[in-house]
């Protein structure tokens, strides 16, 4: 019987270990609507609405197609190898890069904890991102999307 890494469970480990932070707010799997003028105490724009008040930087959590399932002959699906995408977002290219600094600094190189699996720690898979201009929500925004991946096998000795 295969002992299978659980998406699920790998997801919320990352979540987790960017909430406990606590320094901005961390979406899971989408983001707010930058257009909603009430805004939110912990993200976007505060105050008057978009482009009148103060904006409070975020990250979202998004995971990514691909990565694979492996193993030696016994367990050829008990090791895991799983990435995500964590979307930073500030108001100027300073902010969004002090978020995509402090995820990176939260992440990378840091063990998770995942029921039943052990983690060895957590890669960078693209550290930067590149924080960009995005033009599609008015007033503009920068985004940085540096990726993350993780080696999982399971906690019972796998491979």
């Amino acid at each position: 019987m295969p002992d299978l890494a659980s998406l699920r469970t790998h997801t919320d480990a990352i979540v987790d270990r960017l909430v406990a932070d606590g320094s901005f707010k961390v979406f899971d799997g989408g983001g707010p609507d930058l257009n909603d003028t009430a805004g939110g105490t912990g993200w976007g724009w505060q105050g008057g609405g978009p482009g009148l008040g103060a904006f409070k930087k975020y990250a979202i959590v998004y995971p990514l197609a691909g990565g694979v399932f492996d193993g030696p002959l016994g367990c050829p699906d008990d090791d895991a190898s799983l990435t995500w995408q964590v979307t930073c977002v500030g108001v100027t290219r300073d902010q969004c890069e002090w978020v995509a600094d402090k995820v990176n600094g939260i992440l990378i190189g840091q063990p998770i904890v995942v029921a039943g699996r052990h983690i060895s720690r957590v890669w960078a898979d693209m550290a930067g991102g590149g924080a960009r201009r995005d033009d599609e929500v008015q007033p503009p925004v920068f985004i940085a999307t540096p990726r993350y991946r993780v080696e999982s096998t399971p906690a019972s000795g796998g491979s």
